[in-house]
């Protein structure tokens, strides 16, 4: 594709990618599509410099801007509280609700215990990080001395990899 100084290049990459960003963008309805498109350009020229060619370069670009966007909807932001904020809590005092989603709570977190014990070392690292210490995924990779494209591969495997366990052992045919 382009080389980190071939700017002719890197516009055309740009041009051609502008459908991909703005279709992973509108997926998410809560983000701003002017802001995300400049972000996610900015992200696709480091993308480009990262990319070894071990796979198709559109292919990779996508889920490469699916874990950026995930890993920018895990970023605390600051957002504008709604003004009756205090109606909500007082309101939302549901305590028969509240004890019910704690046992499925409990319910599924055994389930997704079991389900990380069938992962190795690595694999297990890197879904703790990044569900439970809600890393970004470039922190993993730094950590963790690889790249970002590894941990985002590894990562999305170790999920599918959960998935057909959970769905075999527990029978359980729909699970996101």
């Amino acid at each position: 594709m382009a080389k980190n100084e071939d700017n002719e290049a890197i516009i055309e990459i740009l041009d051609k990618t502008r459908p991909l960003r703005h279709s992973i963008i509108s997926r998410f309805p809560s983000l701003e599509l002017d802001e995300y498109d400049q972000r996610l350009s900015i992200f696709t020229i480091e993308c480009i410099k990262e990319y070894d060619k071990s796979s198709n370069f559109f292919y990779y670009l996508k889920n490469r801007y699916n874990w950026f966007i995930l890993d920018e909807l895990k970023s605390p932001r600051d957002l504008p509280l709604p003004e009756d904020i205090n109606e909500t809590l007082e309101s939302s005092e549901d305590i028969e609700g509240e004890y019910i989603l704690k046992i499925e709570k409990t319910k599924y977190k055994k389930i997704i215990d079991d389900a990380l014990n069938i992962l190795n070392r690595r694999e297990k690292d890197i879904i703790k990080k990044y569900y439970f210490d809600e890393k970004l995924i470039k922190e993993i990779a730094f950590e963790m001395e690889l790249s970002q494209s590894t941990i985002s591969r590894e990562l999305k495997n170790s999920l599918k990899k959960m998935k057909r366990y959970i769905k075999k052992k527990y029978k359980i045919k729909d699970i996101e």
